[in-house]
């Protein structure tokens, strides 16, 4: 089996329409994956920096990533 990393990367040029760099920055962000192959789930939540690090996924296999971010 093989292991890889992925690298989530907030988009924040959509949250700049809204808000200024002040705002949108002091935000906290919520990770969701599901391995659709076993239909398995994961949460990541309190991240506070609009990069992070999944680790352990599987090689050949869909995921399905989602982000929630909130003040």
């Amino acid at each position: 089996m093989n292991i890889i990393n992925y690298k989530c990367f907030m988009i924040k040029s959509i949250v700049l329409y809204i808000t200024a760099e002040g705002a949108w920055s002091n935000w906290t962000y919520e990770i969701s994956y599901i391995n659709l192959d076993t239909n398995t789930s994961m949460t990541i939540t309190g991240i506070t920096q609009t990069s992070y690090r999944i680790d352990n996924l599987q090689a050949d296999t869909y995921y399905k990533i989602s982000v929630l971010a909130y003040k």
